[in-house]
């Protein structure tokens, strides 16, 4: 056989995001306006200080406070995980949907 190179990778997984893409949508769409904002940060930039004044900034929220909100949420509905001390989206197709969209 013949080896797999990366572009088949990337192959694969534009076509796994592609198929399930209404899925994420829709995943998405429930989602309140401040959650979408910080969920699609994570998934450009894991982090390990989403309250702090960048993070808030970047995600457009009133202040760190609203972001533990919205943090607490996605983690509540596995959206979200803190592996090593990072933030990040729990499904890295639904985090490349999500790179895509922004």
């Amino acid at each position: 056989g013949r080896m797999i190179s990366t572009g088949d990778v990337h192959e694969g997984l534009r076509f796994t995001v592609e198929h399930e893409a209404s899925l994420h949508a829709d995943r998405f769409e429930a989602l309140s306006p401040g959650q979408r904002r910080v969920i699609s940060e994570l998934a450009l930039s894991p982090t390990e200080q989403p309250l702090a004044a960048s993070f808030v900034q970047a995600v457009r929220l009133a202040n760190s406070s609203s972001v533990r909100k919205a943090i607490d949420a996605l983690v509540s509905d596995e959206l979200v995980v803190i592996r090593d001390g990072r933030h990040w989206v729990a499904n890295p197709f639904f985090a490349a949907w999500l790179r895509q969209a922004a």
